[in-house]
């Protein structure tokens, strides 16, 4: 079990199958999940000196090179199937990429990691539906 600190209350969170590690243009980093057992939450990541993002976990690492016109964006789509029955499944993809601003416009650009390990790149996750 990781911990964190929510309202002032320390809460307890197992591993994700796929964790994000920030590596920063002054050579530190910061893990989601660190070696002393705290979690951290996406919001700690200093995007201002981001360099490297990475997800880590069964499989290749998956990479994203930062520059400074970029945002970095991550969050997870949890699905359950059969919700309710015998055969009830749950699981969770991993998105993770950037968005860029391009003649005014937000371009998104977001990596899927699916629950078989593939990495889907796509401008729009939604497409992607287990349902």
């Amino acid at each position: 079990m990781y911990k964190f600190l929510k309202d002032g209350q320390i809460i307890e969170t197992e591993k994700e199958k796929w964790c994000w590690e920030a590596y920063y243009t002054d050579g530190t980093f910061l893990k989601q999940f660190d070696d002393n057992g705290y979690f951290h939450q996406f919001n700690e990541i200093d995007q201002t000196k981001l360099h490297i993002f990475k997800m880590v976990g069964d499989g290749p690492t998956k990479t994203l090179i930062f520059k400074p016109e970029m945002k970095l964006v991550h969050y997870y789509k949890r699905y359950t199937l059969n919700f309710g029955q015998k055969n009830e499944l749950r699981f969770t993809c991993y998105c993770f990429g950037y968005e860029t601003k391009v003649k005014g416009k937000t371009v998104k650009n977001i990596l899927v990691i699916t629950p078989t390990g593939e990495t889907v790149l796509t401008d729009n996750p939604d497409i992607i539906n287990f349902n």
